[in-house]
């Protein structure tokens, strides 16, 4: 078998990895009998053989960020005919296999050099913004959205670097519009810290989580006391006055 080359040593130890790591999927796939993959423990789980097609879509997502560098996973079509048989999931996962050795293999070396940026002692950065918008409605955002919230804000906010403000005021829409450029900058001044940090030593640094949001917004108790306020007025001025 003629040796493969790839564009760097990286790329290439990468692909011995993966190859290993994906051929416990294909042991998986043959380990196991149809009944068996396409078995879910709750109407509202999925099967583990869409669970291998959903692993192979998410793969087709990333070789096409790879190509145009842009991840978008709302082009990919979910394929669950795949699921009818655990040939046909093989026969996928093997195309894309092939279709991502050979991105890996044409990579421009201008791409290259934006994907990670090689340190001393082969110290690896992704040299790509490391922030993140959860998508709308997107899996992610189900998944794991209230989680984090709660994790987040169920600290106590009162050790050193910690803070914790809450204010809720009546603005006009030029005010909002005002707020909302000011929490945006100072976001990006968050990422910015982290990208010039991220050249410190591990520990020099620490996981830190900052929080930023607004919208239009009142405490239902307060709602609930004007809605009954009105009620209670009426029937205070509809009382007789004594003789």
């Amino acid at each position: 078998m003629a040796e493969e080359r790839y564009p760097s040593a990286e790329i290439a130890e990468w692909v011995r990895a993966w190859r290993a790591t994906r051929q416990l999927t294909y042991d998986l796939l043959r380990a196991l009998p149809y009944a068996v993959m396409n078995f879910s423990p709750h109407p509202e789980f999925g099967t583990l053989i869409r669970q291998i097609r959903h692993v192979a879509d998410i793969q087709a997502c990333y070789i096409a960020a790879i190509r145009s560098g842009k991840m978008d996973f709302r082009v990919q079509p979910r394929q669950r005919a795949l699921e009818q048989s655990k040939e046909h999931v093989e026969a996928y996962l093997r195309h894309l296999d092939g279709e991502l050795l050979s991105t890996l293999k044409e990579l421009p070396a201008d791409q290259r050099a934006r994907l990670i940026d090689w340190g001393p002692r082969e110290r690896a950065r992704l040299a790509v913004p490391r922030d993140f918008q959860w998508r709308a409605g997107g899996a992610v955002k189900k998944a794991y959205g209230t989680r984090v919230m709660q994790e987040f804000l169920g600290g106590r906010f009162d050790a050193p670097g910690e803070l914790l403000r809450f204010e809720a005021r009546d603005l006009s829409a030029d005010s909002v519009a005002v707020l909302r450029r000011k929490l945006e900058r100072l976001i990006a001044e968050f990422n910015e810290s982290a990208e010039v940090d991220s050249t410190l030593p591990g520990r020099r640094r620490t996981a830190f989580g900052l929080l930023v949001a607004c919208r239009p917004w009142e405490f239902s108790v307060m709602i609930a006391l004007k809605k009954r306020k009105p009620a209670g007025a009426q029937a205070e001025g509809s009382r007789s006055k004594p003789a």
